[in-house]
């Protein structure tokens, strides 16, 4: 059975009309985006700039014991695994060093873990100005690249950036969208609490166009519409009124 025609004597709901630039507002949820997005924002600079003195520092002792470190010998202490998802294999030592005693633990490879025991002795490189820096002889310290900060910082960023999106496709659609009589023309489950709503409506041409947006209680076949579509680029449309975006 075919669909019932659209109505010829369509009006828009009020304040939308085919006229001028309309004025536009963020919504509740619009606002509540934009105050994320700088969340993110400033998280991804202070992220980075944590992550960028966490490089330096450790490179920065790396290089020291590399270049000043003096050897030690040290007595394994204690021998464990984390508990947390990565489960990395520990090892705990203590040594003398001026007269006074220094323990330390590091995440050690699963074959050197399995090769050691409680009491065996561990040789060990200490920074004889500050003998708190110090670490097994076998293999140098880890240190994170100093290049690492800039991709984590650049992509949290771009993942803020990319919460405005929506808000931008809203606001021009609202801005200056053409409104158009519309109608559900099915759904279908995208996720446990979401579902994609498939509309299609009249454009002021005449032609029928179809569109296509999320829903968590999408209505039945047939409810009719109100939608906004970009009349350069009909596929560019929404559903009238919007969440992020509201008449000034």
């Amino acid at each position: 059975m075919s669909p019932e025609p659209f109505p010829e004597n369509w009006t828009p709901p009020a304040g939308l009309g085919y006229g001028s630039l309309r004025p536009v507002r963020l919504t509740r949820h619009g606002k509540l985006m934009i105050a994320l997005c700088l969340m993110m924002l400033l998280g991804s600079a202070l992220l980075g700039n944590f992550l960028f003195h966490k490089a330096r520092q450790q490179n920065d002792d790396r290089a020291l014991l590399l270049d000043q470190g003096v050897p030690v010998t040290a007595t394994v202490t204690r021998l464990w695994r984390t508990s947390d998802k990565d489960s990395r294999h520990m090892v705990t030592y203590r040594f003398l060093f001026g007269g006074e005693a220094y323990s330390h633990g590091v995440s050690i490879s699963s074959s050197r873990w399995r090769a050691l025991h409680i009491g065996d002795e561990l040789p060990v490189t200490v920074l004889p100005s500050h003998p708190a820096l110090n670490h097994p002889a076998a293999w140098p310290p880890e240190a994170l690249p100093l290049w690492f900060p800039y991709p984590v910082t650049l992509l949290m960023a771009a993942m803020a950036l990319v919460m405005i999106l929506p808000i931008r496709r809203q606001y021009a659609l609202l801005l200056e969208g053409r409104p158009a009589p519309g109608r559900v023309t099915g759904h279908r489950r995208a996720s446990h609490n979401q579902s994609v709503l498939l509309y299609e409506f009249r454009q002021l041409s005449g032609a029928i166009a179809k569109g296509r947006s999320t829903s968590r209680r999408p209505p039945a076949d047939g409810t009719p519409l109100c939608i906004l579509y970009d009349p350069e680029r009909p596929r560019r449309s929404a559903i009238y009124p919007m969440s992020l975006v509201r008449l000034g």
